[in-house]
C-alpha cells in the first residue's frame, strides 16, 4: 500500500546515516536505471516498478496470452 511505501522511506531516510557505504551503494544502484552526463547536465533515471493494479493487470494480460496460445 502506498502508506507502507512512505514508512519503508521515512525508515531508510531515518537509518541512511548508519548504513554502510556498501549499503548505500547496493540501494543506490537498485534504484537507478542509468545515467547520462552530458556538457552541462546529467540526468539520472530512477527505475520504474509498477503499482500494485498495474502489476495484477500485467499478470492476468500474460495468463490470458498463454491460455489463448495454447488453444
Amino acid at each position: 500500500s502506498s502508506d507502507q511505501i512512505i514508512n519503508d522511506a521515512k525508515d531508510l531516510y531515518n537509518g541512511w546515516p548508519d548504513l554502510s557505504l556498501d549499503e548505500k551503494r547496493k540501494i543506490v544502484e537498485n534504484i537507478i536505471e542509468h545515467v547520462i552526463i552530458e556538457k552541462d547536465q546529467v540526468s539520472i533515471h530512477l527505475a520504474y516498478l509498477p503499482s500494485s493494479p498495474e502489476m495484477t493487470a500485467n499478470r492476468q494480460h500474460n495468463v490470458t496470452d498463454s491460455s489463448h496460445r495454447r488453444a
